[in-house]
């Protein structure tokens, strides 16, 4: 009988936090979620088309989907560098409700809801309910996660919140639990989906990552443990591959990564420590305006933020030299501690001549951008105080004192109407010009046209079968040798065939730079415009294919005694490796 009373108690306590996260998530975002119209920020209406012409591609056959005809009316692969999670998700969710702005939307709404249910699930790993409940209020209304949505409108990296903690709590059960099949499973799934959804996450969580699997080791001291944890990331991150190497290797076709690796990262946008002690709240119409010019004097950390942080500095110090107590949750207080001095080193400017030689790092464009893994240490660092102190009350004031501060941040620019029809066919590049083809030229030189296909010279005439997303076929009837022209924009892959064989493409005649030219024999022809694999993109598909292989394969082996054998003769390997260094 009192096992029933227990359980229906532990459900109705489930049920409350759920609720209570349901509430604090719809809060975050309220002022916008159920706008029929577009919120005005920095980047959200990108996002948007992208949801759109996934949603377009996908209605079209294509998978995975590396063009967007609908951009530049000429058509884009931006695709190929695009976020892909929030991009397929965002379709998908348009499929149901045929609306992209409520798609998005929503996604704002997944987001802030599903981190803020993983990350309790990780704090409760280490700490008690009431302190991993106030952790989360302080993770979820930081300034920056605010200023990220009503500022910046940054739908793909406000997503990547969501997986952090899963990769968290997939090492916690690797090298803690010693649920290694579980936990490499998460482990492996949490990154995949990290690097879907916004690749240069990786560059800016990996040292916060890596911080905590030092201190899962420490807790777990299990080697072959800690292999396990390594090999999933490996694979998760290998998985992404059909999306990873044609970003590295295909962006240098775009003005973007055509320069050198530090030509995009802005140099002047490093803050000042100001900008963690001071906290003054800007409007998002403030900071829209002064995006560009002088962002990194108007976004700051937070207050009470800074003032954790360094707090729980002074108590680890107080506890180590005075009481000489230290257990696994000030390990880990410590080791956040560190990292987060790194990431808050990272974003002064004496870390310059860091992003001037260490590869990848510029990719973030903005120094700023270490705060999203620095909100999260403090929320952690935050948690761990509040469950050494144990006052309820107190806590509570402090809680109320930071939303005070937080709350009136959310609030919008203001809103801008856009018809459905918009995010699908677009007048120019919603990327500016950075992602434009180096071949190209001036935006405004391609305007909308009437039909897919036109002769350029020669008399016949073109019947148009059929046009999709990513291919076009034309019965074409020549009276003499014709020049056509598809109005796409040329890119490595498009390929044209001439009843089966494949022809020459032209696109760099300067009267139609950029752009597919052809010619066609005379008589009659069955012409495929079509846009296929690349040796790189193939390469990249197979990888895909055999990391996921690779997945599976460690699945069953580590859930096989042959598995166990290899661990442990990966722990003995290094057991005696010590021993003979130590002689």
């Amino acid at each position: 009988m009192w096992i029933n009373k227990y359980s229906k108690s532990i459900n109705i306590k489930s049920t409350l936090i759920v609720i209570f996260f349901f509430v604090i998530s719809y809060i975050l975002v309220a002022p916008f979620l159920l706008q029929p119209d577009v919120i005005i920020t920095h980047d959200y209406r990108i996002h948007l088309t992208m949801i759109a012409q996934f949603a377009q591609a996908l209605q079209s056959g294509d998978f995975p989907i590396r063009w967007a005809s609908g951009v530049t009316y000429y058509g884009s692969a931006v695709p190929l560098v695009s976020h892909q999670l929030t991009a397929y998700l965002g379709a998908f969710i348009y499929f149901t409700t045929n609306n992209i702005i409520f798609s998005g939307n929503m996604l704002f709404f997944i987001g802030a809801f599903f981190s803020n249910v993983f990350y309790y699930l990780f704090l409760r790993k280490h700490f008690s309910l009431f302190p991993s409940l106030i952790g989360v209020i302080f993770m979820n209304f930081s300034s920056y996660r605010i200023f990220n949505i009503y500022t910046r409108g940054a739908l793909p990296e406000f997503f990547s919140t969501i997986f952090v903690p899963l990769v968290f709590i997939g090492i916690y059960q690797i090298n803690v639990q010693k649920n290694a099949l579980r936990g490499f499973v998460l482990t492996w799934i949490a990154t995949l989906l990290l690097s879907l959804n916004h690749p240069m996450m990786l560059v800016i969580y990996g040292p916060l990552i890596l911080g905590y699997m030092i201190y899962a080791y420490i807790h777990g001291k299990s080697l072959q443990h800690f292999f396990v944890t390594c090999l999933a990331m490996f694979i998760g991150v290998g998985s992404a591959s059909y999306y990873l190497v044609p970003l590295l290797t295909e962006i240098k076709y775009f003005y973007y990564g055509a320069g050198s690796t530090t030509s995009y990262f802005n140099f002047n946008q490093f803050v000042s420590l100001k900008n963690y002690v001071i906290h003054q709240t800007l409007s998002p119409k403030d900071l829209q305006m002064n995006f560009d010019a002088q962002m990194q004097k108007m976004i700051y950390f937070g207050f009470i933020e800074t003032l954790f942080f360094f707090s729980a500095s002074g108590l680890l110090l107080y506890k180590h030299f005075k009481k000489n107590s230290f257990n696994h949750k000030s390990i880990l207080a410590t080791l956040m501690i560190i990292f987060g001095v790194f990431y808050i080193l990272l974003t002064l400017p004496l870390s310059k001549i860091i992003y001037q030689y260490a590869p990848l790092l510029p990719s973030i464009q903005f120094p700023w951008r270490m705060w999203s893994a620095l909100f999260i240490i403090t929320s952690i660092i935050i948690t761990y105080l509040i469950d050494c102190w144990g006052r309820k009350l107190i806590s509570l004031i402090i809680v109320v004192w930071f939303l005070v501060i937080t709350l009136p941040q959310i609030q919008t620019n203001g809103f801008i109407k856009v018809s459905q029809a918009d995010f699908f066919t677009t007048s120019k590049n919603v990327y500016t010009v950075v992602m434009q083809t180096v071949w190209s030229g001036p935006p405004e030189n391609y305007t909308m046209h009437d039909t897919q296909s036109e002769i350029l010279n020669g008399e016949g005439r073109i019947i148009t079968n059929n046009v999709k997303n990513s291919s076009r076929n034309y019965s074409i009837v020549a009276e003499e040798q014709l020049r056509v022209i598809d109005h796409t924009t040329y890119f490595p892959g498009w390929s044209v065939y001439i009843d089966g064989q494949k022809t020459d493409i032209q696109f760099q005649d300067p009267s139609y730079r950029g752009t597919i030219t052809f010619e066609v024999p005379k008589g009659g022809h069955e012409v495929e415009v079509i846009f296929e694999n690349t040796k790189v993109r193939l390469i990249a598909n197979i990888l895909s294919i055999m990391f996921i292989s690779i997945a599976f394969i460690s699945i069953t082996l580590i859930h096989s005694n042959y598995g166990k054998i290899i661990l442990k003769r990966i722990q003995a390997i290094y057991s005696s490796t010590t021993t003979l260094f130590n002689k």
